[in-house]
């Protein structure tokens, strides 16, 4: 059953040719890029600040000093200014949404199940959930909505 969406980020170069060439500085950038892209994701799952980012950053940074002083340099490349971690939660949002919609084209079959709930502070919410199957019988349920 296929419970979630594919949250991997693939950083292959599918470009022929000399982009496709991993030099040093490339491969760098992609690494830290990559650890943006988690710290965000992080950030984003806990519900925490996405001014949190900097305060990661600087941590990472204290600790690399300490642990690994000769990549101390890739540490700090890391780009998580609260503009940088906003940009790729939506980047990460957009990519959940576009994978959840191509399952729900290939769906032979699905239902949908609304729910109220109250948080906290009795505040009613909708909730709206999406459950399908293919042409494989490859199940997906999910949060369609709150």
């Amino acid at each position: 059953m296929a419970y979630g969406m594919d949250c991997s980020l693939n950083t292959s170069t599918s470009q022929p040719g000399p982009a496709s060439i991993p030099d040093e500085k490339n491969t760098a950038q992609k690494a830290s890029t990559l650890a943006g892209y988690l710290v965000a994701y992080k950030i984003a799952k806990s519900n925490k600040p996405y001014s949190k980012g900097e305060f990661v950053k600087d941590c990472m940074v204290s600790m690399g000093k300490i642990l690994c002083p000769e990549k101390i340099k890739e540490f700090k490349s890391v780009s998580l200014s609260r503009k940088t971690v906003t940009t790729r939660i939506d980047a990460i949002a957009m990519n959940l949404s576009t994978q959840f919609r191509q399952r729900i084209e290939n769906f032979k079959y699905f239902s949908v199940t609304m729910d109220e709930s109250t948080d906290r502070s009795d505040t009613p919410q909708l909730l709206i959930f999406i459950r399908g199957f293919d042409d494989e019988f490859n199940i997906t349920e999910e949060l369609a909505c709150l």
